[in-house]
């Protein structure tokens, strides 16, 4: 019996359509889950109907929860609850790259307005301030003085929500007119990019310019060190993004589960579709080994 893998999905791109092809060019079907339509009974949804759930909502919440719903019910997910949960909170992010001595920027974490300029002024401008909980570079914002750090700082404090409670301040990495972004699937390295015009920010929906480049060892290296904190040696389905700094070396700049890589394979040649099937079907028959090793 061939296997069966879902993708969790908010709409159909050119990414999920290749990974579609590759999963079934390997012989396993597939069912596409549209993520707002997904009405979910935890005592009698998912058991037996899939070996592996493959993430790809657009929406964290989504992503979050249902990929726990059903690792719950005993199934394989990608990415696990665990590394999407660590890859959208900036905070427990920097804990345990912190933990596992990979190289980050200085952060600092204020939960105060009046401790976040205190703790800006400790870094010096300019600074990066970003939301603890969140991907794609939303809501963060560069602070070059005071004057600006209390603005954005009073903004913060009126929207009122939890999530801007808590500072995370980031140093400022100036930039060599580039980004790096490593893709790396079951703690594999596949590509390794390099991206130009999207201002000071990281985000894939940002840049304009997307080329390969021959990384150096010290960025494999620190690539790898990143998606072994963040999901293990087994890994996962991983972007992490990479500054290069010009005294200290490649730095960490973020590690995202969210994984485009359409202009990707398009600038590297990197097979990616095909090493995310790979991994998902791997992932399904760990599962149904752990199923047959726990069954009375």
């Amino acid at each position: 019996m061939s296997q069966r893998v879902a993708i969790l999905m908010t709409r159909m791109r050119t990414d999920e359509k290749r990974i579609v092809a590759a999963i079934e060019a390997r012989g396993a079907a597939v069912e596409l889950v549209p993520d707002h339509a997904l009405v979910f009974d935890p005592h009698t949804d998912a058991y037996g109907q899939f070996d592996a759930i493959l993430d790809r909502s657009l929406h964290l919440s989504r992503s979050r929860y249902v990929t726990t719903l059903f690792q719950a019910a005993g199934i394989p997910t990608v990415n696990t609850p665990a590394v999407i949960n660590l890859c959208s909170n900036k905070l427990r992010q920097t804990a345990v790259l912190n933990e596992a001595a990979v190289p980050v920027p200085a952060v600092r974490i204020a939960f105060s307005p009046k401790a976040a300029v205190e703790a800006m002024e400790q870094i010096g401008y300019p600074v990066v301030l970003k939301p603890i909980i969140g991907t794609g570079g939303q809501l963060v914002s560069l602070i070059e003085d005071r004057d600006a750090a209390e603005a954005v700082l009073e903004h913060k404090a009126t929207l009122g929500s939890a999530h801007h409670e808590v500072f995370y301040i980031e140093e400022y990495i100036p930039k060599p007119g580039r980004d790096l972004r490593a893709t790396v699937v079951g703690g594999q390295v596949l590509a390794v990019e390099a991206r130009s015009g999207g201002g000071w920010r990281i985000g894939s929906n940002r840049h304009l310019k997307v080329e390969p480049i021959e990384a150096s060892t010290a960025i494999y290296d620190v690539a790898m060190r990143a998606s072994r904190a963040i999901a293990g040696y087994v890994g996962g389905v991983l972007a992490v993004d990479i500054l290069e700094h010009p005294q200290r070396g490649p730095l960490v700049g973020e590690v995202n589960y969210a994984v485009e890589f359409r202009e990707t394979e398009e600038a590297t040649g990197a097979d990616i579709a095909g090493a995310i099937a790979d991994y998902v079907l791997s992932a399904a028959r760990r599962g149904a080994h752990l199923a047959g090793a726990s069954a009375p």
